[in-house]
């Protein structure tokens, strides 16, 4: 789009003359370009300095806002009125306006946030000054959310509960680019005409409650929950289509937009007030039910797998209520969950029982997810935790995420019960190592780091952690799983297993020592 017809558009825009046609074309502009955001500003700077002076130039004395989009939108096809007045007036409000960017400092607060317990984010504005704890934006600032939730309020009456890994970039007062996230909206009457637009998707609310689902490997969603949403996909076909409630969609990689079943599971729509996590306890009539602060708990399946008599496992006494004990007919147990994916901060812990002293002569999986290639993995697209066992009787754990991995040291082997957990930060040591902690029995295990000689490394030198679950061959969240290869089954070995838990966040030291104690990561209630 050159000079001339962007600004074309944008004075369009303003005063509701834009064509539906050419709205996606201008908010892709808007998107990709922060002089095209800085000009839409300037612009409508002054279209509502000139709307001012029609309702009288005492307006003049208060700090001018932004005009808003919904505004916008609700005069799209209407002509403002007495353009030969303003155009006459138009350099004395010019003049005034400038006096103003000179004498009064806005304070626009188009969105606030509030952050969940544990949640790590930080925010950048326009003039790049970083802000980890400032809790509002203005157009132009992004916010990006590491692990844990956030709720967005914006001036406009929309509401959102965003959550980890999200990626945003408030546009106007009443549209955001989603680089990447899961939320949920609530767009109040006033604030018909909030728009997202994300990767492949413009999503217009159209007076509604809706959620959108953005990971970097998988397909783009939009689900409606209540009224209705114009969705238009950016790229190939541009199918372009009006949801209503209880209608979902996925974005192909064509530009087509295929319905899929509405889940308002997936999604949260208040701020938790604990970290999200998945958690299996094995207590209960349903010893396999999981439970949790993840939205995906509460429609979690969990269940035997190759069965062979129906007593695969059996409920024993456990470290916190009952455990879950194999019975060595190579059963094992599967979700329907795919786990967490990219290189997103994570956690896993679980207590573990093995028989004393006993060899298995392998490595056995004991929790894991993602893509498994083989033991010759030249990708970083699992993750799983793994016990392995030597000549002389000890067990060691360890995790993998297939072309690297670290193992302990402390013997888990004796019969007794461990606890064990491991935590992704999400980040990379100074030798491009992934930043794993371990630890045994809540305190840091002395872990050593292996790789793959042929593991491609990022130019930066950084191993790549792409943790797979959006492919067709990704398997979910398993226990006691041999995933190696084609032939997946169970393990002959026995071990018991208690309190599982598989964090969305990469919990502290302090945290872990807590769950070790408590079998809570905030400690004593």
């Amino acid at each position: 789009m050159s000079p001339i017809q962007l600004e074309t558009r944008i004075q369009e825009l303003l005063d509701g003359s834009l064509s539906e046609e050419l709205w996606p074309e201008l908010m892709h502009e808007l998107d990709n370009s922060e002089e095209a955001r800085a000009l839409y500003c300037k612009h409508a700077r002054i279209h509502s300095l000139l709307g001012q002076n029609a309702k009288g130039i005492r307006a003049l004395t208060t700090p001018v806002p932004t005009i808003s989009v919904q505004e916008i939108i609700k005069k799209r096809r209407k002509k403002l009125v007495a353009y030969s007045s303003m155009a006459a007036a138009a350099m004395v409000l010019l003049t005034l306006a400038v006096m103003q960017f000179i004498f009064v400092s806005p304070t626009d607060r188009p969105l606030t946030l509030r952050a969940s317990p544990g949640t790590d984010f930080a925010i950048t504005h326009a003039d790049n000054a970083q802000k980890h704890h400032e809790l509002t934006l203005k157009p132009g600032s992004r916010l990006i959310v590491n692990q844990g939730t956030v709720e967005l309020n914006f001036e406009s009456g929309v509401q959102s509960i965003l959550q980890a890994p999200a990626d945003i970039t408030l546009l106007t007062e009443n549209s955001i680019q989603m680089r990447e996230g899961s939320a949920w909206f609530n767009v109040s009457k006033q604030a018909k005409g909030f728009s997202v637009i994300t990767n492949d998707l413009n999503i217009v609310d159209l007076g509604t409650e809706f959620g959108v689902i953005n990971t970097p490997g998988g397909q783009e969603e939009v689900h409606v929950f209540k009224g209705k949403v114009q969705v238009s996909a950016r790229h190939h076909r541009k199918d372009s289509q009006k949801l209503i409630a209880d209608e979902a969609c996925r974005v192909s990689n064509v530009g087509t937009l295929d319905s899929i079943t509405t889940q308002p599971s997936r999604f949260l729509t208040t701020l938790p007030d604990q970290l999200p996590y998945m958690h299996w306890s094995f207590d209960g009539d349903d010893q396999l039910a999981c439970s949790g602060t993840h939205p995906s708990a509460a429609n979690t399946t969990t269940k035997v797998i190759d069965s062979y008599d129906g007593n695969d496992f059996q409920a024993v006494e456990g470290k916190f209520g009952k455990a879950m004990q194999a019975t060595g007919t190579c059963a094992f147990i599967e979700t329907d969950w795919k786990g967490i994916g990219d290189d997103s901060p994570r956690t896993m812990a679980y207590w573990i029982k093995l028989p004393k002293e006993e060899n298995y002569g392998i490595s056995y999986q004991t929790i894991g997810w993602g893509r498994f290639w083989g033991h010759h993995d030249l990708t970083t697209n699992q993750f799983y935790s793994y016990i392995c066992s030597f000549d002389d009787g000890t067990s060691i754990s360890g995790v993998s995420l297939g072309g690297h991995w670290v193992g302990g040291y402390t013997n888990i082997g004796d019969g007794e019960w461990h606890h064990i957990a491991h935590v992704f930060t999400g980040k990379h040591l100074e030798d491009g190592n992934p930043e794993i902690y371990s630890y045994v029995d809540g305190e840091p295990e002395h872990i050593q780091r292996n790789t793959n000689e042929h593991l491609i490394r990022h130019s930066n030198g950084n191993i790549p952690v792409n943790t797979n679950i959006y492919d067709k061959d990704s398997k979910p969240l398993s226990l006691l799983a041999h995933s190696w290869d084609d032939t997946r089954h169970g393990w002959p070995f026995q071990p018991s297993m208690d309190e599982i838990y598989i964090f969305a966040a990469a919990l502290s030291a302090e945290q872990i020592q807590n769950l070790y104690r408590y079998n809570t990561y905030e400690g004593p209630q």
